[in-house]
């Protein structure tokens, strides 16, 4: 799934400039808008549009048709950082593990492993979508 929701922001967001889609089992799309900073990270959310400009607002509020998960580039790059700090501190600890990267990273022809299954990845994905509802704004 990882693969398919790069695909999405580089080939959609990153050059296309519009919400690209990704298709779910069953043919269930999921277009993927982003904010910057402090928007509702990875959270099924509605779209409204205000003149030319897409506005995030509830689920049940959205004017525009499907599913959309909202990605909010600043908690992505905090969980990537911390997820690379992570590995960067077991791999200066363990020795045997920093051999085995550096081995399949060699080894490694292609970005998608044969014989995924992309099945199980999009049942996952349509029970995360149903459960990452965005409520609005928290209230003062």
């Amino acid at each position: 799934m990882t693969r398919r929701l790069y695909d999405v922001l580089r080939n959609g967001l990153a050059h296309a400039y519009g919400p690209y889609p990704f298709i779910l089992e069953g043919g269930q799309q999921v277009r993927v808008i982003m904010t910057w900073k402090g928007g509702p990270h990875l959270k099924n959310i509605g779209v409204r549009m205000a003149a030319t400009h897409a506005r995030i607002v509830k689920h049940a509020e959205g004017e525009l048709p499907g599913t959309w998960l909202c990605i909010d580039a600043e908690a992505l790059w905090g969980m990537l950082k911390q997820g690379f700090d992570k590995v960067e501190d077991r791999i200066r600890t363990d020795l045997a593990l920093a051999k085995k990267i550096e081995k399949n990273g060699k080894n490694l022809s292609k970005a998608r492993p044969k014989g995924s299954d992309e099945a199980a990845a999009a049942a996952e994905w349509g029970t995360f979508l149903e459960a990452a509802i965005y409520a609005g704004p928290k209230q003062p």
